[in-house]
């Protein structure tokens, strides 16, 4: 995923973020079985994980991408920067 990519996902597609950090940090030494997409959103589901999975996937990839949030006064994103 790219910078350009991520923006478009966080507004219409945030399952895609969590999926792509998931196969970039896949490490088949460790972890069995690889998942598609769709068996990794059920596991989420089922786990109670998903709002954590994508906080942690949006710091990883606005780490990685260099990407600041513009807020206003009440705390609402304005935009990312």
């Amino acid at each position: 995923m790219d910078k350009e990519q991520y923006f478009k996902n966080v507004q219409h597609n945030q399952g895609a973020i969590m999926y792509e950090m998931y196969k970039e940090k896949f490490d088949e030494k460790k972890h069995k079985p690889f998942l598609q997409g769709h068996e990794f959103m059920m596991y989420l589901q089922m786990s109670g994980l998903m709002n954590q999975a994508f906080e942690s996937a949006c710091s990883y990839y606005e780490q990685k991408f260099s990407i600041n949030k513009l807020f206003d006064k009440n705390g609402k994103l304005i935009r990312f920067v």
